[in-house]
């Protein structure tokens, strides 16, 4: 990986969300989205 050239184009989004257009997934992108910066703030962690 360059870290440089890593963004997809246009049609590879379309292809890539089409292939891995399972709703399961995305409740769970979605759930993690919305949770996430919750449980961060609950953990308390010091990192």
């Amino acid at each position: 990986m360059t870290g440089e050239n890593e963004r997809l184009s246009p049609k590879q989004f379309e292809d890539f969300v089409e292939e891995y257009n399972d709703r399961e997934l995305w409740d769970l992108l979605e759930y993690v989205y919305e949770e996430y910066p919750r449980m961060a703030e609950n953990s308390k962690l010091d990192i």
